[in-house]
């Protein structure tokens, strides 16, 4: 009887261990996952708060530039004035988002921000 006591504390010792190494495994694995979170959480930050408003800022300028040519093209085709000066006003009301999207976006030491 006094054998199988010692022997079961052995066991419980034994378990008692691998449970503690299953434990310190598992706050290691919890500790890199919160890292990788905060590193993921600051991208992800990185990415809305910065470049996709530059993002959006250089499509508007991009689709206001592509009425140029064929608004170009309509003025030269077309002979009638009226026509001729709608065109030419839907340039400029196209060229004062571009304007305003350029001076918005700087380049300040190596890289475009916001202003």
């Amino acid at each position: 009887m006094r054998g199988e006591n010692v022997e079961e504390c052995q066991d419980r010792a034994r378990l008692g261990l691998g449970d503690g190494a299953i434990m310190l495994l598992l706050l290691v694995v919890v500790g890199f996952s919160m890292m990788k979170i905060n590193t993921l959480n600051s991208e992800i930050t990185i990415l809305t708060d910065d470049q996709l408003p530059k993002m959006e800022s250089a499509n508007q300028t991009i689709g206001n530039a592509n009425i140029v040519a064929p608004v170009m093209r309509n003025v030269v085709l077309e002979t009638g004035k009226d026509f001729q000066e709608a065109e030419l006003k839907r340039l400029q009301d196209s060229h004062q988002p571009i304007v305003a999207n350029v001076e918005k976006l700087r380049w300040h030491d190596k890289k475009w921000t916001l202003s």
